[in-house]
């Protein structure tokens, strides 16, 4: 009997003893569980918050964390792994990813990769990269490397750093080469309206070099909208009532400016919008194209716009004693255009 109740009091003991250590185990779980759930909603709470910050421009994106194991050969990547970073990169578009890209060039060799890569990194659209792309122009040797830097800045110039790059154009120690790459950068710059204002208070600034001048009058024709080309007749008019000029480019008035002006107006103004500014220009009807080498110029650069409206003006034109000449000209070189049915 003993025995029995020996053997009934240890059972229980043990019974009791598995459903303490039954509960604790419970317990350790749940606590565990409710753990991991806190800190997964602390994480998802950070992220939004991260999230948000940076979408409304709170913190910058430039601080943003970037993968780069692939781009410096970090470990071994596929193409089109890489190519992920890459875009990763150009996605953010901070100072520093642009100097990680520029290095990452200049190691590949000649190809369609890199060409894609060059591509891919010339899509920048971070203003926050604009001084890499200014010390890239004064600095690199690499050709791609130039070439995206000269595209990115032509997309996305603003006033300052076009003030930037005509610092360092304007600097005793630049040498020719850098002023020349700065030329062509320049004349290519996408005509915003910002950008279009500044050129145009450029062009009116008598203390620029030739080869500023050149690149900024080059832009605004090629531009083409009025804004650009009533800029380009209204400073050709005053130059070339400074120097009595008559109708033609003649010894006398034969000055740079005046050369590189007459030039773009009648050889780069192609666009459409710009056909009605020319017209005005070409009839002499305001007093900002009173001089007769202004209104000779934009008539011969009506030649690339062959309307109906063009023609009318140009046979008015033929009328004018102080144009006629130059009227019939190009009345005459548009003639089969004209006389086509279209």
């Amino acid at each position: 009997m003993k025995k029995i109740k020996n053997s009934i009091s240890i059972t229980f003991f043990i019974i009791i003893l598995l459903v303490i250590i039954s509960l604790g185990f419970y317990y350790y779980i749940e606590n565990k569980k409710t753990k991991n759930t806190d800190n997964q909603i602390t994480k998802d709470i950070e992220q939004e918050v991260k999230t948000t910050l940076t979408d409304t421009g709170l913190i910058s994106k430039s601080i943003t964390k970037t993968t780069t194991e692939c781009i410096k050969n970090v470990v071994p990547c596929s193409q089109q792994k890489t190519l992920l970073e890459v875009d990763e990169l150009v996605r953010v578009g901070s100072s520093e990813n642009l100097k990680t890209l520029a290095l990452f060039i200049e190691t590949l060799p000649p190809g369609d990769y890199l060409q894609e890569v060059i591509r891919r990194t010339a899509t920048i659209t971070n203003t926050d990269s604009l001084p890499e792309v200014i010390s890239l122009i004064q600095t690199s040797k690499n050709p791609d490397v130039i070439r995206v830097a000269q595209e990115i800045f032509a997309r996305k110039a603003d006033e300052e750093s076009i003030k930037k790059v005509l610092d360092i154009y304007n600097s005793k120690k630049t040498s020719s080469e850098l002023r020349d790459l700065i030329e062509r950068t320049l004349t290519y710059v996408y005509q915003t309206e910002m950008v279009n204002q500044v050129y145009i208070n450029l062009l009116n600034d008598d203390s620029i070099s030739d080869g500023i001048f050149t690149s900024i009058t080059s832009a605004l024709a090629m531009d083409g909208r009025p804004p650009s080309v009533d800029a380009l007749t209204r400073k050709l008019n005053t130059l070339a009532i400074a120097k009595n000029c008559l109708y033609f480019i003649t010894e006398e008035c034969a000055t740079e400016k005046i050369l590189i002006l007459s030039a773009a107006i009648m050889d780069k103004i192609d666009n459409p919008l710009a056909e009605q500014s020319l017209q005005t220009a070409a009839s002499g009807e305001n007093k900002f194209s009173t001089n007769p080498l202004t209104r000779t110029t934009a008539i011969t650069a009506l030649r690339k716009f062959p309307s109906q409206e063009t023609k009318d003006l140009l046979k008015v034109l033929e009328e004018d004693p102080s144009v006629s000449f130059i009227a019939t000209e190009i009345l005459e070189s548009l003639k089969y255009f004209f006389d086509t049915p279209h």
